[in-house]
């Protein structure tokens, strides 16, 4: 009886306090509703939100407006952002690669100036062979980190960390009978090539699949501040980009 009512005090301590891994319960947001990062910096008024909904409305607001401190820099705002767009596909774009600026100077502040030179390119253009080579592939597939991506579609990269390994053939395979089933290294390389044939193409033509352009973000906890111990405020939390490794 002492062993099991052990057993049980323990189980209600656990449950009064649970591991970090459950994922976001609650979160303190300013109550004035002003996200900006600088307001939340000094903010001392807060409220705790703890539905679900709420807290993701307040996420992706918070994380709006922290992705989007760019807004009000010299390439958002006049001269440079009628004369270069979103691609950097104009002619002023093209001749600032050359001469690294091609704007009247009246129009532009010293950093301004500054910051276009630095634009001036530096090697020419093509000088990197447009093709993967097979032994670069799986180099990269070697050394890349699976806790770093994500995998929209399913296949996760350690499915292709799986097929760059060594596949040995059997000791009694008959290459000789016409019936003989594939060997998994040939199965292998199908798919390297497959893998290879789809990324040289992207580069060859420009072109991007939609797979690439999906990003995870994803919020995680820092340690609580001293003033709030029992949820987080946006203060201690950071949002974390992984790209698809497809």
């Amino acid at each position: 009886m002492v062993a099991e009512e052990t057993k049980e005090m323990w189980r209600q301590l656990r449950a009064l306090n649970p591991v970090g891994d459950q994922g976001i319960t609650t979160i303190d947001v300013p109550t004035d509703g002003n996200f900006e990062t600088n307001h939340c910096k000094e903010c001392t008024d807060w409220t705790t939100i703890d539905e679900p909904k709420n807290i993701e409305a307040a996420l992706l607001k918070r994380n709006r407006i922290h992705f989007g401190q760019a807004q009000g820099t010299p390439p958002t705002i006049s001269p440079l952002r009628e004369k270069i767009n979103w691609s950097a596909s104009t002619y002023e774009s093209e001749r600032i690669l050359v001469a690294g600026e091609n704007i009247d100077s009246t129009m532009l502040s010293a950093a301004e100036k500054l910051m276009l030179t630095h634009f001036r390119r530096t090697t020419d253009l093509d000088t990197i062979t447009a093709q993967i080579t097979e032994a670069e592939w799986e180099g990269k597939m070697k050394v890349w980190n699976e806790n770093t991506s994500t995998s929209p579609s399913g296949m996760h990269l350690g499915h292709h960390k799986a097929i760059i390994k060594p596949f040995p053939v059997p000791e009694n395979y008959d290459y000789e009978d016409p019936n003989k089933p594939p060997l998994c290294k040939d199965l292998r390389n199908d798919l390297v090539q497959g893998q290879l044939q789809l990324v040289n193409y992207a580069i060859k033509h420009s072109y991007c699949y939609n797979r690439w352009s999906k990003v995870a973000t994803f919020m995680i906890q820092k340690e609580p501040t001293p003033k709030y111990t029992d949820s987080e405020s946006y203060t201690s939390m950071k949002p974390i980009s992984i790209s698809s490794w497809e």
